[in-house]
């Protein structure tokens, strides 16, 4: 069986590409595992007592067929409880396996060395360059409590910047983004394989175009998918601040003007 890592950043696609590579059905994503409000984490801190390391934890969740059929059962009790068709998939039928977590997680648990020397883990490294929007994005999704919306309309209420630390936070965010960008850096090619938000999501033609690819990259035959997450704001910067003039006057001069509309 193959594996895989989502490499990521928070705001930047990460949800629609694991729930499409769910709706394969050779092909399972447990989703994120770091952040200490997921299902594997609670597993992990039961085990640390062992001396497990992260590393070792993430190995043992791609071998796993009780966290196979663990998140199997949780899929399909979350199915139920939404009156959706349940996507339970046996163990056998699958050929890649994986899971997703953010940069910055990634580095402060020691994940990043392991994915580097580990011969068998494919990468997937989904960035988004407009940092801007990202940045929005994110303080949307603080505002309203909702990660992502399924065949919905996006969030209308103008969001107001708090001009004061949006510098600061644009710089962490490119931080996250640059010590992903090295991380991708040091691995082998045929391992390796680099998605930008903007190419992925430019329109439906790029995102099947860039879904084949996927589909491929992990050893799996392409099917025809569509997931069925939206986005949570405009993509129209404009539409989606309030305070858009005092942003611009902030930013005006740095390296972040360039990302506004």
């Amino acid at each position: 069986m193959d594996k895989h890592f989502i490499l990521t950043n928070g705001r930047s696609g990460s949800n629609f590409l694991a729930n499409t590579i769910n709706l394969h059905p050779q092909a399972v994503n447990y989703g994120e595992f770091l952040g200490d409000w997921t299902v594997p984490y609670k597993v992990y801190r039961r085990l640390r007592w062992t001396g497990m390391t992260w590393a070792g934890f993430l190995d043992w969740m791609y071998e796993s067929s009780l966290a196979h059929y663990g998140s199997q059962g949780v899929s399909a009790l979350s199915h139920v409880r939404k009156r959706k068709p349940i996507n339970f998939k046996w163990k056998g039928a699958v050929r890649t396996v994986g899971v997703k977590d953010f940069a910055m997680h990634v580095g402060s648990a020691g994940i990043d060395a392991h994915l580097i020397d580990s011969k068998d883990i494919k990468v997937i490294y989904l960035s988004r360059k407009n940092i801007v929007k990202r940045y929005v994005s994110w303080k949307r999704m603080e505002e309203t409590k909702i990660v992502s919306l399924q065949d919905g309309n996006t969030v209308s209420q103008a969001l107001s910047i708090d001009t004061n630390t949006v510098l600061d936070d644009l710089r962490a965010m490119k931080s996250e983004e640059d010590g992903g960008l090295a991380l991708m850096e040091k691995l082998p090619q045929h391992r390796a394989m680099h998605i930008e938000y903007e190419d992925y999501f430019g329109d439906p033609d790029m995102t099947r175009a860039t879904n084949e690819k996927v589909f491929r990259f992990l050893g799996v035959d392409p099917i025809a998918v569509a997931s069925r997450h939206r986005k949570i704001s405009s993509d129209d910067l404009r539409d989606s601040i309030a305070n858009y003039d005092d942003l611009c006057r902030t930013l005006a001069g740095t390296a972040f003007e360039r990302f506004l509309d």
